[in-house]
Parts: structure tokens; C-alpha cells; sequence
């Protein structure tokens, strides 16, 4: 019986927010799984990644948008941007097959340290991995 890989969330969520017109319009190209030190950014990580089935997992993305100095409507902004871009994710990526993007939530959440301003986007993602592998 043949399994799949499993599929990088954070490789396909990346990808996808670094190259959307939306969200490069807001942070150009700092997207990334750290957060960059020139903000507007955007620090994504994957929380959950389960398999379902022989081909199939369900990964849980945190999305984190930071603004500059101009404050929670910005981050805001930025995240209403994310959410939108999400409606173009379903389809074939680097190591799977984005099946849906639901976004499950939003919500501000100010950096308790910095007080910067952030929202944060929930996103559960459904995946068809793309790379059998013969089981043991």
C-alpha cells in the first residue's frame, strides 16, 4: 500500500503570501516563518499538521500580521488582505494539493512585550500530499 509525504503548510502558505498582489501590496515580500525587523510583515507557522487519510492531512496555520507605526488599522488591513488571498489558494502546490483554505478566525492580538500591533489569521488547511512512498 502506498502513503505520502507529508505536505510543508508553511512552504505552500509562504510561498502563496510572498507572491499575492493583496498581500504584497502590504509587506511586499516579508513573509516568512520569522518575523522580519521592517514591519509591515507577516510571520506565518504551522501549529497542526495531521494525517487523515493515506493521502490526506489537515494542517492548522497561524498568520501574524505586524504593522509599522500605523497602528492596529494597519495590521488590520493587512490581515483582511490575508484572508482575501486565501480564496486563491486551492489548487496544486509545491508538495501537495490544497484542497480548501478556511480561515477560522481573526483576531487582534498586540505584541504583549512591544505592544506593536498584530492581528492574527487562523487557517485550516485540507491536503492531498502529491509524493507516494511505498509503506513498510
Amino acid at each position: 500500500m502506498a502513503d505520502a509525504l507529508m505536505p510543508d503548510p508553511s512552504l505552500i502558505v509562504g510561498a502563496h503570501l510572498r507572491t499575492h498582489p493583496l498581500v504584497k501590496r502590504r509587506v511586499g515580500t516579508r513573509s516568512s516563518e520569522s518575523l522580519n525587523a521592517t514591519l509591515p510583515a507577516i510571520r506565518y507557522s504551522c501549529t497542526t499538521n495531521r494525517r487523515t487519510g493515506p493521502e490526506e492531512w489537515r494542517a492548522r496555520m497561524q498568520v501574524e500580521c505586524w504593522a509599522d507605526l500605523k497602528g492596529e488599522k494597519a495590521a488590520m488591513d493587512t490581515a483582511r488582505d490575508v484572508v482575501a488571498s486565501l480564496e486563491d489558494l486551492p489548487g496544486a502546490r509545491a508538495t501537495a494539493e490544497v484542497i480548501s483554505a478556511d480561515v477560522t478566525n481573526s483576531f487582534p492580538a498586540p505584541d504583549p512585550d512591544t505592544k506593536r500591533p498584530r492581528q492574527i489569521v487562523l487557517v485550516d488547511l485540507l491536503l492531498y500530499a502529491l509524493d507516494p512512498v511505498e509503506a513498510p
